[in-house]
Parts: C-alpha cells; sequence; structure tokens
C-alpha cells in the first residue's frame, strides 16, 4: 500500500474516495498544522505561567485559516463527475 492509500470521506449514504489533488492538499494541511503546532509551542515556551493564554493566542489564527483553506481547496479539487453527480441528485430531490 502505498502513502496515497484509499482515503475515504463518508457523505451520509454515500462514501466517495479522495482524488490525487486532494489527498496532497490534506497532506500538505497536516504537515502545516503540524509545523504550527510545533511554532506554537516553541513560542510559548519561554512565557511560563502565561504558557496556556500565550498558546491560545498563537495558535488559533494560524489554525482556523488553514483549516478552513483546505477544506476550499479540498472542494475546489472534487472530481468533476462527482459535482454533477451530487448537483442532479439535489435536482431530482427537490423536484418530487
Amino acid at each position: 500500500m502505498s502513502i496515497f492509500g484509499p482515503v475515504v470521506a463518508d457523505y451520509g449514504n454515500k462514501k466517495m474516495s479522495f482524488n490525487f489533488h486532494q489527498k496532497i492538499i490534506l497532506l500538505a494541511m497536516d504537515v502545516l498544522l503540524l509545523a504550527e503546532l510545533c511554532y506554537t509551542m516553541y513560542v510559548s515556551h519561554p512565557a511560563g505561567d502565561a504558557f496556556s493564554s500565550v498558546f491560545i493566542r498563537t495558535y488559533a489564527p494560524m489554525f482556523f485559516p488553514t483549516v478552513i483553506l483546505g477544506v476550499m481547496l479540498c472542494r475546489r479539487y472534487r472530481d468533476p463527475q462527482e459535482s454533477l453527480a451530487t448537483s442532479s441528485e439535489a435536482e431530482a430531490g427537490q423536484k418530487i
């Protein structure tokens, strides 16, 4: 099994696997989050008693944009077939 093995997202009753671009985005997002965590620990360590407050003030502004950007990019690089199937199923559900 390779590093890009089966990564599956569960969308209700359907399971869709991530394509190559989404796997790269997910890998980059994981590396970025780990780097942000390491940097935050490094910056917060000298704070001593104020470690928690410095950690949250430093990590949160980096964490949330990284996750939001990762989700947006994964949605942007979704397979066109999956997007068309999802939109046609949604239209069919609205007509009934």
